[in-house]
Order: structure tokens, then C-alpha cells, then sequence
């Protein structure tokens, strides 16, 4: 039969009544891929309101009731309740692959949903800007390339010829849906194989908790673009997760091989949950959380959390623990400090300017941002209040005993520590090579390198806080802090377990720092 493929935007996708369409679907043997741009909100209403008053209350403030979703339903597990395939993705590096997934699994008779996350300046507009429609040279709904994988560059004329997601989305289904049902299923089981290389370059899954244009993933990024990964024998595709949670489960179940989360979660997922979890690594020895707030309301103590609605990238994970850790370093209960998931989207902070939140979290990038944007930010580092919120590597107990995948885990490390060791000799350069080698990432830090520099500094000092000749590595007394710090703030019941066991630095390179027991 043929392939039915429906690109709607997630206003629409929401009116259609998904779960019913999904299920009717499934029970008359008719699957279709569903691919939804996801603009966080109905542009369709917003818009009249904007045109038709701008002078009105909406145009002073860009708020328009009900037309914004700041807790869209998780793709993933709505397709999953319907027996259906699902997946988000963020990033322009992100999308074939995603694409082929959804096609294999459509290819298979189910029903697949794919969300790719876009702007819109109907959407994410700053509230003080003028309206859309009174800006010279600009079509009100016209997209930005935001799943663009290059950014604009005087370097190269290719990157400066972004075309916009709708575009290159329309030329990979085109491409995809071209061939045979047969065709797609075998794009959709391929994704993550060897394929025709004889096993010459092996590939792997690194799934990222937050959107991959960040330079948070700076290690992983530059890995990639800049051949470290090729180095190593190694072909990297990137996946992006719904938080935390999502990405333990995914490497617990062997379909990916790493991810990168909190010291603070993978503790807590061992010693409460007895997920068979190791640390294989740990390349930022301190926190690059931040937390967000106004002056007409700041945030500049742990004791300030109390009643405050805080806005969170996901449900739990790091930022959420960090969140009540940091609270109860203050005595206060989780109970007391409300939240509300926000997403990562750039008008999140008019939320904050509009009382409607009274603080959320990003990343260390995107605060330095804001500071440089918003002069009425306030940002609080939690490590003020508490020394953990480091991010380590984690694998599966099982995968980290699988002599392949050890070599993998081996590899993969490998070129994290030259790719480490690069950007920090980059510093004295002001990271001018670290920047070409980004350049192909949507990264909003780097269109002000005052911002990109300034963050990059920070992912320095936290990457060798413990001294360089520990980079990469899990420290022990580090460890065990941790640990105890999540103890007494009652995370953690049980004070005799040995957090020691929990991780391993015998996949780092060229070393046996310390091998976990057993």
C-alpha cells in the first residue's frame, strides 16, 4: 500500500483528536506517520488578535488566553497509549534519523508520531517588541530555520543558505517516502547498525536530556564536527529524551548506549530505585544549572524558594532534585516550592516578567543570555547553597559488562578527553576554533560571542575543577559527597550503602584511577 504522511502544526494536531484518530487507525489496519510542527501554541489565534488590535492589552503585553501550551502532551507516551510510535526531536541532526524510525515503524503496520519542535514569532515574541506585522522587510509568519543544522555564517556560503524546517522536511519525505514499504523498513532497522561499513566505523546512541544545540553539549558537538569521534572509529547519533527519566530507562533497556545526566539522579536511581546504573565518567565536576528570576521578585537565596512556583525544563531529573536539595538545604519541603513544566522555549522568562511563575531553571549558557537580554534577570547558582549538581556518563551494568560495548565505552571517552583537552588549550584562543567547530549548530549563545566566551569560561572551570589530571574522571571524595549531601536531605534513606560501587573510571583513557568493586 501506499504511505500516508499528514505534517500538521500542533495546534491542529491537538483539535484533531489524536487519541481517537490513532486508535480508529489501528483497529482498521490504515497506519499513517503524523509529523507536527510544534510551535508551542495556536499562531492561527494569535495572530487576529495582534492585527485586528495593536494597541490593545495582548499587543502591551503578547499575551493571548489560551493560545500558548506550556505543558504540551508528551508525544512518546500519548503514541504509546495508543500502541503507536513516538518521538520528539529539536534538532536538525536529530531529524533523519528520527524520520527513518517513524518510517520503519510504519513500515511494521503501526501508526507513528514525530514532533519537531519550531518558532514562530506569533509564539515566542518578547511582550516589549513591536507587533510582527509592523516590522519592516519581515512576514509576520514567516519561520525561522530554527531546525536548521547550520547557522548563518560569512564563512561559507552553504551554511548561509539555511531553508526552513517545513523545506528540508518536505525533502526528506519526499526522499523517504520514494521508495518501497520494504525500503522503509529497512531505514528504520538500520538506524544505529554498522550497515555497509564491515565494521570499520561503529555506531552509537548518546541521548540528550535537553536540546542538543547548546553548549552545554560543546564535548559532544565538537566530537562530532571536528572528527574526534571519527578518530575513534566511532559514528555518534544524538537522541534527544523527554528529561532524565527518559534517557535511565532507554540505557537501562541497551537501546542507547550513554547518556549524560546528574550526579544528583543517577544516585538516587541506584540506591532508591536499585537501577543497575554505572558512572562511567564525569566531565563537569560543578553545576551549570542556573535558576531564573525578576527583580520585582528575585531569587537570591535558598530560603527565597519557599512558596515560589519554579518552572522546570521536564518532569523530574536533575533540575527538580537540584531544585528540593536546594530548598531543603534551606529546611524547606519539596511540598513548599511548587512547579510547573515550562519547556526551554525563548519567551519563557515573559512568564516571570508577568508574575505568572516565580522563577524557572535553565542552563549555564542561557543565563548568561538572559543577563545580557534581560537586564531585569536575576540568576542564582545553586551551588551556593549545595556542592552537588554535577553531570556524569552513565551506562547499563549490563552494557558496561559486554566486552563490545566496553570497547565502545572506551572509544567514545576517548575522544570526550581529546575533544576536553582541545577546548580548554581553544581558552587562550578565546575559543575561536571550539566556535568553527560549533558553527554548523543552531546555537543561540554564539550569535554574542561575549555570551559564548563568558559561558565557555564557566564550562572550563567546572570541566577542571577537580585539576586537570583528574578530567573526565569520577572523583571519589566528590562522589561521596554527594551522596551524603542527598542523605541528609532525606532523598536517600538508607546511610550504609557504598555509593563506590557505583561508578567506574576504567573505560577513561590510558587509565585505573579507581575500578569499581565487583
Amino acid at each position: 500500500g501506499r504511505r500516508v504522511v499528514a505534517v500538521v502544526g500542533d495546534g491542529t494536531f491537538l483539535f484533531s483528536q489524536p487519541v481517537a484518530t490513532l486508535l480508529t487507525a489501528r483497529d482498521a489496519g490504515t497506519p499513517f506517520l503524523a509529523v507536527v510542527l510544534a510551535n508551542g501554541g495556536y499562531a492561527a489565534s494569535r495572530r487576529p488578535v495582534f492585527d485586528l488590535f495593536p494597541d490593545g492589552a495582548s499587543a502591551r503585553t503578547g499575551e493571548v488566553v489560551g493560545t500558548l501550551f506550556p505543558e504540551p502532551p508528551d508525544a512518546a507516551l500519548l503514541a504509546a497509549a495508543c500502541h503507536a510510535w513516538g518521538e520528539d526531536v529539536s534538532a536538525a541532526a536529530e531529524l533523519r534519523p528520527a524520520l527513518q524510525r517513524a518510517l520503519g515503524a510504519l513500515a511494521e503496520g503501526r501508526c507513528a508520531l514525530l514532533v519537531a519542535h519550531v518558532d514562530s514569532p506569533w509564539i515566542t515574541r518578547h511582550p516589549a517588541s513591536p507587533s510582527p506585522r509592523t516590522r519592516p522587510h519581515a512576514h509576520p509568519l514567516t519561520r525561522r530555520p530554527f531546525m536548521s543544522s547550520r547557522r548563518t555564517s560569512t564563512r561559507s556560503p552553504v551554511r548561509a543558505a539555511r531553508a526552513p524546517i517545513a523545506l528540508g522536511l518536505a525533502a526528506l519525505l519526499l526522499t523517504a517516502c520514494g521508495g518501497s514499504d520494504n525500503e522503509g523498513a529497512d531505514a528504520g532497522a538500520g538506524a544505529g547498525t554498522g550497515g555497509d561499513s564491515g565494521g570499520e566505523v561503529e555506531q552509537v546512541t548518546f541521548l540528550n536530556i535537553l536540546p542538543l544545540a547548546s553548549l552545554s553539549f560543546a564535548p559532544e558537538l565538537v566530537a562530532t564536527e571536528c572528527g574526534y569521534f571519527e578518530d575513534q572509529g566511532l559514528e555518534v547519533s544524538f537522541e534527544t529524551t523527554q528529561g532524565s527519566a527518559q534517557a535511565i530507562q532507554t540505557v537501562l533497556a541497551g537501546s542507547a548506549l550513554i547518556t549524560r545526566v546528574g550526579d544528583l539522579e543517577t544516585q538516587l536511581a541506584v540506591a532508591e530505585r536499585g537501577a543497575p546504573l554505572v558512572a562511567v565518567g564525569q566531565p563537569t565536576k560543578q553545576g551549570t544549572i542556573r535558576f531564573i528570576s525578576a527583580e520585582s521578585d528575585p531569587l537570591e537565596t535558598a530560603e527565597d524558594l519557599e512558596g515560589r512556583l519554579m518552572g522546570t525544563p521536564s518532569e523530574g531529573g536533575t533540575s527538580q532534585i537540584l531544585l528540593e536539595l536546594v530548598a531543603a538545604s534551606a529546611g524547606i519541603p519539596a511540598q513548599e516550592v511548587p512547579t510547573q513544566v515550562v519547556g526551554l522555549a525563548p519567551g519563557v522568562f515573559d512568564l516571570v516578567s508577568s508574575g505568572r511563575i516565580g522563577g524557572y531553571i535553565v542552563s549555564l549558557d542561557t543565563a548568561v543570555q538572559l543577563e545580557q537580554q534581560q537586564p531585569e534577570a536575576v540568576v542564582y547558582a545553586p551551588n551556593d547553597a549545595i556542592s552537588s549538581g554535577g553531570q556524569v556518563y552513565v551506562t547499563s551494568e549490563e552494557q558496561s559488562e559486554d566486552p563490545e560495548k566496553q570497547e565502545q565505552l572506551r572509544r567514545y571517552l576517548a575522544a570526550i578527553d581529546e575533544t576536553l583537552q582541545f577546548i580548554i588549550e581553544d581558552e587562550a584562543n578565546d575559543f575561536a576554533e571550539t566556535f568553527e567547530c560549533l558553527a554548523p549548530y543552531d546555537i543561540p549563545a554564539l550569535q554574542n560571542l561575549e555570551v559564548a566566551r563568558e559561558s565557555m569560561s564557566t564550562y572550563v572551570e567546572s570541566w577542571t575543577a577537580a585539576g586537570e589530571d583528574e578530567l573526565g574522571a569520577v572523583v571519589s571524595d566528590q562522589w561521596q559527597a554527594v551522596y551524603d549531601e542527598m542523605v541528609e536531605g532525606g532523598f536517600i534513606q538508607d546511610d550504609s550503602l557504598d555509593p563506590s560501587e557505583w561508578y567506574t573510571n576504567e573505560f577513561l583513557p590510558g587509565s585505573q584511577l579507581e575500578v569499581r568493586a565487583g
